[in-house]
């Protein structure tokens, strides 16, 4: 795994595991969204991002909540803006936002009990798992927000994986004031994730070839049925 910690390009998140989120109300928001909206052809190219939350006190408040919602808006603005610097020039799209399970919150519990020192990669690994072994559906990008830093990323973390081609997992810590860092760092993590190894070719690609490269997120391969 690509790392994308240290210096001020990389340093990261916080949050946790997933189980039920096939349930009826929360399905992909991918999958819920292609029969609700009109078909259009965005100019960028989507990114889907799906939630756990964690230490909230309920799903529907979370959704009905106002500051819940302008963090997320800001999150993804910050991180856009990040991004556009490097030339992603993409359209990161909240979907689902689902609660921590039992058995989630169980293993969250635990770790915040370490006051921090818990292996990132450990949360990731658990995340990952989680996802492949209980979603059916996933959204290209899911992250856990915990109200309470999980590791010493008191921002959060993120490591290397390949974007529209494997779901990539993050954990986030849920800080309003923070909002800003927080999504640049949820950028550098989707940079990271692109797997570009020589950033000099993404600068010099057309924006038709930089449009294929997110061509299997889950957003184009749909289609029609997306959008």
């Amino acid at each position: 795994m690509k790392v994308l910690i240290t210096a001020t390009l990389f340093a990261l998140f916080s949050f946790v595991s997933l189980e039920d989120l096939a349930i009826p109300n929360d399905i992909s928001g991918a999958t819920k969204q292609a029969k609700t909206r009109k078909c259009h052809t965005p100019e960028k190219p989507v990114v889907t991002i799906g939630y756990i939350v964690h230490g909230f006190n309920n799903t529907t408040e979370v959704k009905m909540d106002p500051e819940f919602h302008h963090w997320q808006n800001e999150l993804l603005t910050q991180a856009n803006e990040w991004l556009q610097d490097y030339k992603v020039n993409i359209k990161l799209e909240n979907t689902t936002v689902t609660q921590a399970t039992s058995t989630q919150s169980t293993r969250i519990e635990k770790w915040r009990s370490k006051n921090g020192y818990v292996n990132p990669f450990e949360v990731l690994r658990y995340l990952k798992e989680d996802i492949k072994n209980n979603r059916k559906y996933n959204p290209d990008i899911v992250i856990l927000v915990t109200k309470v830093p999980l590791t010493l990323y008191t921002l959060g973390f993120g490591s290397y994986e390949p974007l529209c081609n494997d779901v990539v997992p993050i954990f986030l810590t849920y800080n309003k004031k923070l909002v800003k860092d927080t999504g640049e760092r949820l950028g550098q993590v989707i940079l990271n994730s692109l797997n570009i190894n020589n950033y000099n070719t993404w600068f010099r690609m057309s924006e038709a070839d930089r449009w294929h490269y997110f061509e299997k997120c889950i957003a184009q391969r749909l289609q029609e049925d997306y959008f």
